[in-house]
Formats: structure tokens, C-alpha cells, sequence
């Protein structure tokens, strides 16, 4: 059996004597480190995560600005494309009108000039015509 006497009672006074200083001195400061700690770790995982969310919100941002600049661009070049048809377009409308101004001109040349002819054909008729018969006489062939 356990017998209680002043050596137990020594014993349990310094292992409660013991224990309460390793707890002062040790126990509590490692307590205290380890909080620390945690709250380093959470605030360090809040700020990782807050800059997380930053940084998606830049990317989010940059890729928004690029697809702005994207559609711009594309609109700029259907402009310019649009526009450069369209000077084309007058252009080819402008010689257009020039070609068939000309060839209005030409062809009212032509027709004064066929008018003019045909005024000159039965003055010459006669002679075309014995032209023709001297070549068939001749060789029976007109040409």
C-alpha cells in the first residue's frame, strides 16, 4: 500500500511547484507562440487571399481593356475597309460616268460620221457599181 509521509508530501509539493513554474515560464509563452503564430498564418492567408481576389479582379479588368481594344481595332479596320470601298466605289462611279460620257461622244461621231457617208453614197453608187461589174467580167470574182 501507499503509505503517505513527509517525502511523498516533499514530492508532491515540488512536482505541483514544478509544474506550476514550467507552466508560468514554458507552457504559457508557447501557448502564447503558437497563437501568435496561428494569427500570423490567418492573417497571412487573408492577405494571400485578398490579393488573390485582387488579382483576379486586375486580370478580370485587363481582360475586359483588351477586348475593348480588340473590338476597337476590329471597328477601326471595318471602317477604314468600309471607307477605302467607298473611295472605290466613287472612283468607279466617276470613270464610269467619264467612259460613257466618251463613248457618247464616239458614238455621235460615228453617227455623223456614217450620216456623212451615207449623204456620199448615191453620189457614188454608179461608180461602185461598174467597179463591180468591170471585176466580175474581168475574173468573176468581186474581191
Amino acid at each position: 500500500m501507499i503509505t503517505v509521509n513527509l517525502t511523498l508530501m516533499v514530492e508532491a509539493f515540488f512536482f505541483l511547484l514544478f509544474f506550476a513554474v514550467t507552466r508560468r515560464i514554458v507552457w504559457q509563452p508557447l501557448m502564447q507562440l503558437m497563437e501568435q503564430r496561428r494569427e500570423t498564418f490567418e492573417s497571412r492567408r487573408a492577405a494571400a487571399a485578398q490579393k488573390e481576389a485582387d488579382a483576379q479582379q486586375l486580370s478580370e479588368s485587363y481582360r475586359n481593356k483588351l477586348e475593348r481594344t480588340t473590338q476597337q481595332a476590329i471597328q477601326k479596320k471595318n471602317n477604314a475597309v468600309y471607307a477605302a470601298h467607298q473611295a472605290r466605289r466613287a472612283l468607279i462611279t466617276g470613270l464610269k460616268a467619264r467612259a460613257d460620257l466618251e463613248v457618247l461622244e464616239y458614238r455621235t461621231l460615228l453617227q455623223n460620221e456614217l450620216e456623212k457617208h451615207r449623204k456620199a453614197f448615191p453620189e457614188i453608187l454608179p461608180g461602185l457599181i461598174e467597179v463591180m461589174d468591170y471585176q466580175i467580167e474581168k475574173g468573176g470574182r468581186l474581191l
